[in-house]
């Protein structure tokens, strides 16, 4: 990979990839256009007269800041982070209940009822899950202030 192919704009980072070439004849793509208008064009058309396209896209990738904004914001040496939470069950959980919606707007009544009543269990069981972990953290984040 060539170094050319990235572009850095302040923390973003753009790289172009590319898939490959896809060469056609134009006469065959473009039939009504006849091949002595082609002529003009000669010069980016290949040996044989067909014309060359990269299939290629784009890679942006940024650089996180987040920390480095809440040292400026608190100064240096701050450990304050926000907090990860674990993996759990409740995306599953919400995935089930939401097959259970679709069944149930199509007709049985009983899955509708039932995948309401999965949504509000996960909804609660995720909200309890990351409260808790907030309050982790917070605990954690004092523990570390009184240290220091």
């Amino acid at each position: 990979m060539a170094k050319s192919n990235i572009i850095r704009v302040g923390d973003v980072e753009i790289l172009a990839l590319s898939d490959g070439m896809l060469e056609f004849d134009l006469c065959n793509f473009f039939p009504t256009i006849p091949e002595e208008q082609w002529q003009p064009h000669a010069a980016k058309l290949t040996d044989e007269h067909k014309v060359r396209f990269n299939l290629g896209s784009y890679l942006i990738r940024g650089v996180h800041r987040a920390s480095v904004v809440r040292e400026a914001e608190h100064g240096e040496g701050t450990t304050e982070t926000e907090p990860h939470v674990e993996p759990t069950i409740w995306p599953l959980v919400f995935a089930v209940s939401m097959i259970g919606l679709v069944v149930g707007a199509l007709g049985a009544t009983w899955a509708l009822v039932e995948g309401g009543i999965l949504l509000v269990v996960a909804l609660v069981g995720w909200a309890l899950d990351v409260r808790r972990q907030w309050q982790h953290h917070h605990a954690a984040s004092a523990h570390v202030k009184d240290v220091a």
